[in-house]
């Protein structure tokens, strides 16, 4: 009699992978995030890069995702957007991805003006959508 603890499993019993996008790549949490996310059976669908901030090490490492355009990433429908861009910039991004549909998980820190974190709030609550920021150490 085979062991009822073992089954077989295939890809119908598996979730649907998270799919995400790396909004900015200026800061190493932008690797650590999405190497985690892989790890966990994410799915990146792109990533975007904003003025002076890319030094070329994101894409080394990911040589199999494709740089594209922020309008084009966000009209894509991710899940959760990974935002760690310059952080004066971060706020507007998260914000962006928000209006967009998606979830955001923000690198530290997610904000630089105590304005924007009543705009980040007021966002949330006329989305509904959800907004973290990542302490990774």
């Amino acid at each position: 009699m085979p062991d009822a603890t073992v089954r077989a499993v295939d890809d119908a019993d598996q979730p649907p992978a998270v799919r995400f996008a790396d909004i900015g790549v200026a800061h190493p949490h932008a690797i650590v995030l999405t190497a985690d996310l892989h790890a966990a059976g994410g799915e990146c669908i792109g990533w975007t890069d904003t003025p002076g901030e890319h030094d070329g090490s994101f894409a080394a490492l990911f040589p199999d995702l494709r740089a594209r355009h922020l309008d084009d990433v966000l009209a894509d429908a991710p899940a959760l957007v990974v935002v760690a861009a310059v952080p004066n910039e971060r706020s507007d991004l998260a914000i962006a991805a928000m209006k967009a549909g998606a979830d955001v998980l923000v690198a530290k820190p997610a904000v630089t003006e105590p304005g924007q974190i009543d705009a980040i709030a007021a966002t949330v609550d006329a989305t509904g959508r959800r907004w973290w920021v990542a302490f990774t150490e």
